[in-house]
């Protein structure tokens, strides 16, 4: 049988999300599991496939992988949460034995710039974890709309995508910037997106947000893909992939859920700890 599984990760505890040798990445890891617990004979047998292919830094809570394997939807779901730690399985469903994930209907990115007022008075301040992009806050949400909006819809974004990279055609369903507490989110939605493309399209936002880019150089980066330009990545972190869809729905198993909702839980309590010893400082310091 052939399933797809819907499964989430923390991109900060693995060298990315594509296999690599000698390095620990998302798709090693669950493939040595399986191996290991003997889901599949042959790799080439069980057609693994994940969906989208994330880089060092980026976390995922909407990834799919699809495997061919005689074992049970619970028993995959059963291994797979109690070998990896930093990552979370919560959806399966049986599909087509030629599903292929990475053909995916529509992909959602969600972007967050931390932008909290508190800041304000700390100049140079490095928020997003780019060496090229230093900024005081608060960021301009208006204007990181006005950018993204020149963004939307086909394009070629080869001066927003890792240099030599073939087919930089894309199109842009829709981009959302929007205020929530101390953040910005930006999510972007599309059939697929290029390697690097969201991180260099949001830096060259947060750069024409600060002033250091025009309007008129965005939009001749985009227009004039020829004429090479690099306005910077930024950071990896705060890039979460959020969700894939494919019209097909997933069967959650609950039980599962409150186990992964503990393991979150966990994880929440010492991030919110140290923002906690974050908060101190900045009242002695503004």
């Amino acid at each position: 049988m052939r399933y797809a599984i819907k499964f989430a990760y923390d991109g900060t505890q693995f060298s990315g999300s594509q296999r690599q040798p000698n390095v620990k990445t998302v798709e090693g890891e669950i493939i040595n599991c399986l191996a290991n617990h003997q889901a599949f004979e042959y790799l080439e047998d069980a057609k693994f496939q994940v969906a989208s292919r994330t880089d060092v830094g980026v976390s995922a809570l909407g990834n799919v992988l699809a495997i061919t394997t005689k074992f049970q939807p619970k028993n995959l779901l059963n291994i797979l949460n109690s070998k990896l730690p930093h990552c979370w399985f919560y959806g399966i469903t049986e599909v087509d034995s030629k599903f292929n994930p990475r053909l995916a209907n529509l992909r959602w990115y969600r972007y967050h710039l931390y932008n909290d007022p508190k800041l304000n008075n700390l100049p140079n301040v490095k928020l997003y974890g780019n060496d090229k992009t230093k900024l005081s806050n608060p960021v301009s949400v208006e204007k990181i709309q006005e950018a993204a909006a020149l963004f939307q819809g086909s394009h070629d974004f080869k001066n927003f995508a890792k240099p030599n990279l073939d087919n930089t055609e894309r199109t842009i369903e829709s981009i959302a910037a929007v205020v929530t507490g101390a953040w910005i989110h930006i999510d972007l939605r599309a059939k697929s997106f290029l390697w690097h493309q969201v991180r260099r399209m949001v830096n060259s936002w947060i750069l024409y947000a600060a002033g250091e880019l025009t309007f008129e150089m965005l939009e001749d980066a985009l227009n004039n893909p020829s004429t090479s330009k690099d306005f910077g990545v930024a950071a990896a972190e705060p890039l979460f992939l959020m969700d894939i869809d494919y019209n097909i729905d997933f069967e959650i198993n609950k039980q599962l859920m409150k186990n992964i909702y503990k393991a979150l839980i966990n994880n929440w309590l010492d991030v919110n700890l140290k923002k906690k010893m974050f908060d101190y400082l900045i009242e002695k310091i503004v």
